[in-house]
């Protein structure tokens, strides 16, 4: 999101570090750190956020401000949990932003609006999934593997392109347009991503699914 950090500078990227800087430290005390650095779950944590920002790097640049990609946050948000994935997510702006020589301001509005926002959207499927659907294991994998990361990934994208509009990047508008069509198909690839990886770690590494419980799914009826 290079050309809304240039057409955001100033106080509005300050009230934007601010602002991550507030989530962050909500979610670091919501975050199961023992869990994250204990064993494998740091190499998960770390390898995630790396993961994620070389993503993040390879994306479809339409100009005026407006770039669509693979997120890949849902899939951290339902493996790690929301807190952590938000730090992770972060994390990997940092480096999508060293990769692409881009201003530390567009770390900033790219952790909060590609990695704060479509980890809080996937929990909060996630979680209305577990919710008010039978406890079955493949609704898990398609409610909140599938649909749940579309939908995160889609609104993200939507977001991000609406912010460059409001920010007044020159062309923006026209490309808004444009771009709809192709957010969609982020979302499907997204979704598919998602819920492919999704099932082979509930299938083989059921532990490191932190959303995962086989007990809610596995119960006796």
């Amino acid at each position: 999101m290079p050309g809304v950090a240039l057409a955001l500078e100033g106080w509005a990227t300050v009230g934007a570090a601010v602002l991550l800087a507030a989530i962050l430290g909500l979610a670091g005390l919501a975050a199961h750190w023992r869990r994250a650095c204990a064993g494998a779950g740091v190499h998960a944590f770390l390898g995630g956020a790396l993961a994620v920002g070389l993503l993040w790097a390879a994306r479809a640049d339409l100009g005026h401000g407006i770039a669509l990609q693979l997120l890949g946050v849902p899939l951290l948000a339902l493996a790690l949990g929301p807190a952590l994935a938000m730090w992770a997510a972060s994390l990997a702006a940092a480096v999508a932003a060293v990769l692409l020589e881009q201003p530390p301001a567009t770390a900033i509005w790219s952790a909060l609006v590609l990695g704060i926002t479509p980890a809080a959207l996937a929990d909060l499927a996630r979680r209305a999934v577990a919710q008010w659907l039978p406890a079955h294991l493949f609704i898990y994998i398609l409610g909140a593997g599938f649909f749940g990361a579309g939908a995160a990934a889609i609104l993200a994208n939507l977001l991000a392109a609406a912010l460059a509009v409001w920010a007044g990047v020159p062309g923006a508008a026209g490309a808004f347009d444009q771009a709809l069509p192709f957010v969609l198909l982020i979302g499907f690839g997204e979704a598919t991503l998602t819920g492919m990886l999704l099932t082979l770690l509930v299938v083989y590494l059921p532990e490191r699914v932190a959303t995962f419980e086989d007990t809610h799914y596995f119960r006796r009826r």
